[in-house]
């Protein structure tokens, strides 16, 4: 019996404990959301692509251009976005060196906020061709920046090329851009590259005697419900230290010096031409002239000249008077006191006029026109 009542209390005893095992809950279990924030995927376009919206004063500045050589150009201040539509434009002009002439590209990436983008496209009846579905549209596309010499450029802006930007057209369109924004215009900024947003100003220490002071001021304000995106970084930084400094001044950008090596004057079906090179091996191609066009001239080819038309005829031996018939002629000499005898002979009856040939050619090359 007494081995019942302790078998019973053990058993007893031991459900206790499990039930308070299985019940207990640990104190630092994290719960994870899995929730997940949504990517808006941008979408490749093409420059015209917006036009729709530039014609309607939406969006400008979004377009190739050329910029004269030299030239201290900040895109983002060629761009001029609507704000109640537009949340952010970025642009990226990494790739562009201003201080040397060639071709490169420029990629700006613009946010729409996409209900008011629908709303507006639906209320002015427009067709645009990307997807505006989503609550933001992002869009992405490539333009060509020309980088022109002094020469290619002012020839550009002479044959009434206005994509041209100058330090005076730079300025006209900054002007245009601050005129129409009227508190309204979004404030574009470029995508930080290592080129322009990475790059340190490194005094480096080899020993423990480095004293270093480090200042900084950064402010982002956006404001996403009336798609507007501001945003200014601003720092400085003095890191100054015992040991081994290292220089960060850059070299300063090669200038070109170019040279005539070559000419080729214009014609009358080609332009002319200026081949100029600089000692480090770079060389452009400048006009020298448009074609000239030909110049017509009127060239004889033949001379006017008169033909003679001949027929049998009988001549008058003393007179030399001309008759149809022999009963003519003999009627002639029959009648008259100093004429006596004719014969018969192929003598000239008529004549025919032949106008002189001509032809128009160029007095320059010769080419027949």
């Amino acid at each position: 019996m007494k081995k019942k009542l302790l078998m019973f209390v053990l058993t007893a005893a031991m459900a206790a404990s499990c039930v308070a095992c299985t019940s207990k809950t640990p104190s630092n279990k994290v719960v994870e959301s899995t929730e997940t924030k949504k990517e808006v995927k941008a979408q490749n376009i093409k420059a015209e692509d917006l036009t729709p919206l530039s014609d309607k004063g939406v969006i400008s500045g979004v377009k190739d251009m050329t910029v004269a050589e030299g030239t201290k150009v900040n895109l983002n201040e060629l761009v001029y976005a609507d704000k109640t539509l537009v949340k952010s434009v970025d642009i990226d002009d990494s790739k562009v060196d201003y201080s040397k002439a060639g071709t490169y590209e420029v990629v700006y990436t613009i946010t729409f906020n996409g209900d008011k983008l629908r709303d507006y496209i639906k209320s002015n009846n427009l067709t645009v061709s990307f997807d505006t579905t989503g609550d933001t549209v992002v869009v992405k596309t490539t333009v060509t920046v020309t980088v022109a010499t002094k020469e290619d450029a002012d020839a550009a802006i002479a044959n009434g090329d206005t994509s041209v930007v100058t330090e005076e057209t730079k300025a006209a369109v900054q002007k245009e851009n601050k005129a129409k924004a009227n508190d309204n215009a979004v404030e574009s900024k470029p995508t930080p590259t290592q080129s322009n947003s990475s790059k340190k100003n490194d005094n480096s220490s080899a020993n423990s005697g480095n004293n270093g002071h480090h200042n900084g001021n950064s402010g982002n304000n956006g404001n996403t419900s009336n798609g507007n995106h501001n945003g200014n970084t601003n720092g400085n930084g003095n890191n100054n230290g015992n040991g081994n400094n290292g220089s960060t001044d850059k070299p300063k950008p090669h200038t070109h010096n170019y040279v005539e090596v070559s000419r080729t004057n214009a014609t009358c079906t080609a332009a002319g031409s200026i081949t100029k090179k600089c000692d480090c091996g770079d060389a452009i191609t400048v006009p020298n002239g448009d074609a000239l066009g030909h110049d017509p001239v009127t060239e004889t080819v033949t001379a006017a000249w008169t033909e003679n038309v001949y027929g049998e005829m009988y001549v008058c031996n003393d007179c030399g008077q001309h008759f149809a018939t022999n009963r003519e002629a003999g009627k002639h000499t029959a009648a008259s006191a100093t004429c006596h005898t004719y014969y018969l002979a192929d003598v000239v009856v008529d004549t025919i006029n032949h106008p002189a040939v001509t032809r128009t050619v160029c007095s320059r090359c010769g080419q027949p026109l």
